[in-house]
């Protein structure tokens, strides 16, 4: 009798440590999501994405991402979704990363998380066509699938070229109008997109394995894992870039300006 008492005690004791792994598990999962997202957001912002940021930690609620993620490093997948987002030189309406595979370091004390590489990954930026006309300086809209540009409003086709969003359009051709515009900037698309008009917006998409510049100078480390381009990639819009000044054909002076130094 003494001995059934006591297996049948040491089986609720072993059946209560083991509702409290499932416990401490399930609450280092919850709390390890929630507090992921936080600072992945913060890290974002801090960055200079402005409007709203929001990110999502796993590929599903029942499978565990953060528990695994403590032992091999490598997350299944970060959802991250732009609303109404300045990033850099391009509004966006919305922006949509869905990054799967990733190796990360993922740090709760100092409240940072590092990816340092990506299996995968697809992005799908979403620009309000009024901002494409604000750009050019005309009004545009989209009608039945059409872009339409100018005063009076007329059919515009848009195709990319590297990272230029070629915006063809015989009115704006006329009047000698901006028609080229740097939109595909590596901060935003890291892999060649095509374009398309999605609705009632214009839809840039691609996919890649390489983090985006904007998440790379966020949460990663900067160096992706595929190079995406023979440009390096920059924190200011090029359309902001200016060309070298030319050379001047000038004679120099052989005059010594007073107090000067020869480089010698």
């Amino acid at each position: 009798m003494a001995k059934q008492s006591k297996a049948k005690t040491a089986r609720k004791v072993l059946m209560g440590l083991a509702l409290l792994v499932v416990v401490v598990a399930i609450c280092v999962e919850i709390g390890g999501r929630l507090a992921t997202e936080k600072i992945a957001e913060d890290q974002l912002r801090s960055a200079g994405v402005a409007g709203g940021v929001e990110v999502t930690v796993g590929e599903s609620w029942w499978r565990p991402t953060v528990l695994p993620a403590i032992f091999t490093g490598r997350v299944d997948r970060i959802a991250i979704g732009l609303q109404n987002a300045k990033l850099y030189s391009l509004p966006v309406a919305q922006a949509d990363y869905i990054l799967n595979d990733l190796q990360i370091d993922l740090s709760l004390r100092t409240a940072k998380v590092v990816a340092s590489s990506l299996g995968s990954g697809s992005v799908r930026v979403l620009i309000d066509p009024s901002q494409i006309g604000a750009l050019v300086g005309v009004p545009a809209e989209i009608r039945d699938g059409v872009l339409l540009l100018g005063s009076p409003l007329e059919p515009a086709e848009l195709s990319l070229q590297g990272n230029d969003l070629i915006i063809d359009s015989a009115q704006l051709r006329a009047a000698g109008q901006v028609t080229s515009l740097q939109v595909a900037d590596p901060e935003l698309l890291p892999c060649d997109p095509q374009v398309r008009i999605l609705g009632q917006m214009v839809e840039l998409a691609c996919t890649g394995n390489s983090l985006p510049g904007v998440l790379r100078n966020s949460i990663g480390v900067g160096t992706p894992v595929i190079p995406v381009d023979s440009q390096p990639t920059q924190l200011e819009p090029p359309a902001t870039l200016e060309k070298p000044a030319t050379p001047s054909t000038a004679t120099p002076s052989t005059a010594t300006p007073a107090g000067g130094n020869d480089g010698g």
